[in-house]
C-alpha cells in the first residue's frame, strides 16, 4: 500500500549487506567529531553572525547598531523586509505558476505516453501529498535570508494500523476473513438469523506498511555541512539535528528500552539558538521539555549522513548514522544509502564554497 518509485535514499542496514567491521562505538566517535568541526555546527561562528543579523534587519530590529536609551524614539528599516517580500511573489510565480511543477521529457515517440504519467503522477505527490507550495515558499524565503535554501527529501515507510467492521456475515465470508493472514480478529459476536442461520459480526484489525515520497524544509541553523564541502552530493559529511518525541522514535522503530533512557532536551530547540531567537515574532517563555507526558517527551536526535569505510575494503560507503542526546548515544544501526537527502539553492553562489549570499546580505 502507498506510494511507488525508487528507494530515494532509503537505506538497509549494512550488517544485511557486506557486514560492518567497525566497532560502533568508533563510528559514534567519529560522527560526533565530523559534527563538532562541521560549518554551521557552532553558535558563536561568523555564519550565525550574519544569518541572526539578517532576521533582524528583516523584523525592523536595528537595537545593535542604533541602540536607544529608554524614553527616545527608535530607529526601524524595513528595507530588508521590503526587498525580500517584493521578489517572493515573482519568484513564486515562476516556479508555481503553472498546472505542473515539473515535466518528464520524452526521449522517443514511445516515451510520450510514460512521460505524461510520470509529470502527473509527480506533480500530484510534491502537491498534494506534500504541502508543496509552503516548502518552495520556505525554501526560496529562507535562501533570500539565510544564504541557503535546504530542502530534506526522502522515502519514508510508516506502520499503519486499520480497523474494519463486518457485520452480518455467513460462514463462507466468516472463513475467507479468518483465514486471511494480514488481518486479525479482534472481536466477534456469533449469532442465528431468522432462517436459523450461522452469522457473524467482526472487527477485524489489519496493519500495513505504508511507503511514500516526502520533503519538508529544513531550518538553517538545523543543517551541517563538512568544511571541504563544495556541494552537497559530494559532501563527505552533513547533518541535521532536531528534536523528536519518546513516543515518534518508538513509532519509527528503534529500541524502547534506549529511547526512553534518553534525557529530555535541554533546550527549547530552535527557539535557544541565536537565529532561533532573532526569528520569533513575540516573546514566548513556554518550555516543552518540562512537560509530564512521558511519551510526548522531546529529545535531541541528530541524522549524520558520512562517507565511511565500515567494511574495510578501502573505499568509503554513504552512511547514515542516528544519535540522541547529549552523549550522542547511537539509535539502531548504521544504514548504508545511495544519496544525500538534502538540497540546497542560494541566490548569489561564491566559487567553490557551499555557501553563497542572501539578497538580505547586499540590503544591509
Amino acid at each position: 500500500k502507498g506510494c511507488s518509485g525508487d528507494r530515494l535514499g532509503q537505506g538497509y542496514k549494512i550488517s544485511e549487506s557486506r557486514g560492518c567491521l567497525m566497532d560502533k562505538t568508533q563510528i559514534q566517535a567519529i560522527v560526533a567529531a565530523e559534527k563538532r568541526a562541521a560549518i554551521g555546527s557552532s553558535t558563536s561562528s561568523d555564519l550565525t553572525k550574519q544569518r541572526s543579523d539578517a532576521l533582524d534587519y528583516y523584523l525592523g530590529d536595528m537595537d545593535e547598531l542604533m541602540p536607544t536609551t529608554e524614553g527616545h524614539s527608535r530607529a526601524v528599516s524595513t528595507d530588508v523586509s521590503d526587498t525580500v517580500e517584493a521578489m517572493l511573489p515573482p519568484l513564486m510565480d515562476i516556479f508555481t505558476g503553472g498546472d505542473e511543477y515539473v515535466e518528464f521529457a520524452p526521449v522517443g515517440p514511445e516515451d510520450e505516453e510514460a512521460a505524461a504519467q510520470e509529470t502527473d503522477y509527480v506533480n500530484h505527490v510534491f502537491m498534494n501529498e506534500n504541502p508543496g507550495f509552503l516548502i518552495l515558499y520556505n525554501f526560496i524565503k529562507d535562501a533570500l535570508l539565510s544564504k541557503n535554501g535546504i530542502i530534506k527529501a526522502w522515502w519514508e515507510k510508516v506502520e499503519s494500523v486499520e480497523k474494519e467492521t463486518y457485520r452480518n456475515l455467513d460462514e463462507a465470508g466468516y472463513s475467507a476473513i479468518a483465514s486471511d493472514p494480514e488481518a486479525e480478529i479482534i472481536q466477534q459476536t456469533p449469532y442465528t438469523d431468522e432462517m436459523g442461520m450461522a452469522r457473524y459480526d467482526v472487527v477485524v484489525r489489519k496493519a500495513y506498511t505504508k511507503g511514500c515520497f516526502k520533503a519538508a524544509n529544513v531550518p538553517p541553523e538545523e543543517f551541517g555541512i563538512s568544511s571541504a564541502a563544495k556541494d552537497i552530493p559530494t559532501s563527505p559529511y552533513c547533518y541535521h539535528k532536531f528534536q523528536r518525541s519518546v513516543s515518534q522514535l518508538i513509532q519509527e522503530g528503534y529500541n524502547k528500552d534506549d529511547v526512553e533512557g534518553l534525557p529530555t532536551t535541554s533546550t527549547r530547540g530552535q527557539e535557544d539558538t541565536e537565529e532561533g531567537r532573532s526569528r520569533d515574532t513575540f516573546a514566548d517563555e513556554s518550555d516543552p521539555s518540562t512537560t509530564v507526558n512521558k511519551a510526548m517527551r522531546m529529545v535531541d536526535v541528530t541524522e549524520h549522513y558520512i562517507r565511511l569505510d565500515v567494511d574495510d575494503d578501502g573505499v568509503a560507503e554513504l552512511i547514515k548514522v542516528v544519535t540522541a542526546g547529549s552523549s550522542e548515544k547511537m539509535l539502531g544501526e548504521p544504514e548504508e544509502i545511495d544519496r544525500m537527502p538534502f538540497h540546497s539553492i542560494t541566490p548569489f553562489p561564491m566559487p567553490h564554497r557551499f555557501f553563497g549570499r542572501s539578497i538580505a546580505d547586499l540590503v544591509i
